[in-house]
């Protein structure tokens, strides 16, 4: 009985542990907003326009963006992504140096 009543009190220690361990997901709002504000002050190509991509970035130190990947299937987003996002400054905050960041991104077409 006593082998029972401890099995019990492990499996909730371990239980409540599993619980606790949980990372709440970091929003990444603001980092995606210093992006955009970034992409808007380059000319976009036609023909990337209305096209989607997912961003696999850090932050160093010095606040500079470093793109480490660009999950899409248009190679001339991707080298547009990567020549104007890559090495720009951004506020750092709450982001964490180091820490890989993934962002979403479409480039919306002209409302005519």
């Amino acid at each position: 009985m006593k082998k029972i009543g401890l099995l019990l009190v492990a499996i909730l220690f371990l239980g409540s542990g599993c619980i606790y361990a949980n990372n709440k997901p970091i929003s990444t709002k603001k980092l995606t907003t210093q992006i955009s504000k970034i992409l808007m002050n380059n000319p976009i190509p036609d023909d990337i326009k209305g096209s989607v991509a997912e961003l696999r970035l850090a932050i160093d130190s010095f606040g500079e963006i470093q793109i480490l990947s660009v999950n899409t299937t248009d190679k001339k987003l991707e080298s547009y992504l990567k020549e104007n996002i890559e090495d720009n400054m951004v506020n750092l905050g709450t982001f964490k140096p180091g820490k890989v960041y993934r962002i979403p991104v479409l480039i919306s077409a002209d409302k005519e």
